[in-house]
């Protein structure tokens, strides 16, 4: 009965078919096929009863495809019934990402080819902003920075994950939601074409992409900087990166932390996941939320000589430990570590 259920759905008939499964009742459906387009069929379907007089009403079932022969939206039973037969299934959400991703890949090389002109087009606006603005996106760079291993920060604009740019793409897609799928099933590269102008000629996009490049280009600046490091003005952010990449993949709660300040030293438990977090956004405050913080901050106070604050500095750490295993060591101090034990050996 699955064969001639699939020969329904696959065929040109449009008359009412009656499925029956002889051990699952549940399943005894009557399907309907109405056609929508030249490309879609519409189906739906209603419960058959043996023993009761049937008074469920149609229900859809999903739209088919006739030329590629795929089920978009299938409901339930028809995926179990058809799940072992030549039929294909897929979901219209995921049609739709397919065209967000391919209208993004349009707009990034039309962004790419006019990038100067849009650049220009923002240029003054983005760069009328106050000082908080840029120092957000330079701790933004940071945390780049510090994370990851990139070089270069890639335009984030119309990103197929941004919330923002698929709120845009629906605003052109739904205005002729009734044969967008259709069209992008057609001809796929006239339709991401057609619909991808219609958002470039409005003013708004080409400015809001020109404020990205603006964005991108100061960031990218931002970021060569810290990499050319002059006169070691980033060594902070080093060492956060150093310390970031010791203990990010370390499946702890606690570690140990041993800072040095004068020579004197002290060695305290931590939480790996505050100071994780600490490290990224190269926020010292965050690590002084803690009841057992306060032999720290003794330690602090008695130490400090430039004005005492509560939160240590990431450049005083000298050594980070997970139970017997050493995450992180200062290299000066492994370097004298490892002197000693050879003159110890030579005596």
């Amino acid at each position: 009965m699955k064969e001639e259920l699939e020969k329904f759905i696959l065929s040109d008939s449009k008359e009412p078919f009656d499925y029956i499964d002889d051990e699952r009742e549940y399943f005894n459906k009557k399907y309907l096929k109405i056609n929508y387009n030249h490309r879609f069929d519409i189906l739906y379907s209603q419960r058959l009863y043996k023993n009761k007089m049937n008074n469920d009403s149609f229900s859809f079932a999903g739209f088919y495809d006739k030329i590629d022969k795929v089920i978009y939206n299938a409901d339930y039973d028809l995926r179990d019934v058809l799940k072992d037969k030549d039929i294909k299934f897929d979901e219209i959400c995921n049609l739709k990402r397919k065209i967000y991703k391919d209208m993004n890949e349009y707009i990034k090389n039309y962004t790419i080819n006019n990038q100067d002109e849009l650049r220009q087009l923002y240029h003054n606006n983005f760069y009328d902003n106050e000082k908080p603005f840029f120092r957000r996106i330079e701790e933004d760079v940071e945390r780049h920075f510090i994370t990851t291993e990139d070089t270069v920060i890639e335009i984030p604009y119309f990103a197929e994950t941004r919330y923002d740019a698929n709120y845009e793409y629906d605003k052109v897609l739904l205005e002729d939601s009734n044969s967008i799928y259709t069209d992008y099933l057609d001809n796929p590269e006239q339709t991401i074409k057609e619909k991808s102008k219609v958002m470039l000629n409005e003013e708004t996009t080409k400015k809001r992409i020109g404020f990205m490049l603006n964005h991108n280009e100061f960031e990218n600046n931002y970021l060569s900087k810290i990499f050319e490091n002059k006169n070691n003005e980033y060594a902070s952010l080093y060492k956060n990166k150093e310390l970031y990449k010791a203990i990010k993949d370390v499946e702890a709660q606690m570690i140990n932390i041993t800072i040095n300040y004068n020579g004197d030293e002290l060695t305290f438990k931590f939480s790996k996941y505050t100071f994780q977090c600490a490290l990224e956004r190269n926020y010292k405050s965050e690590c002084s939320y803690n009841k057992s913080y306060e032999s720290v901050e003794k330690f602090l106070e008695e130490h400090k000589e430039q004005g005492y604050k509560k939160e240590f500095d990431f450049l005083n750490i000298t050594k980070i430990t997970y139970g017997k295993n050493t995450l992180y060591e200062k290299q000066e101090d492994k370097e004298l570590e490892n002197d000693e034990h050879e003159m110890e050996m030579e005596y």
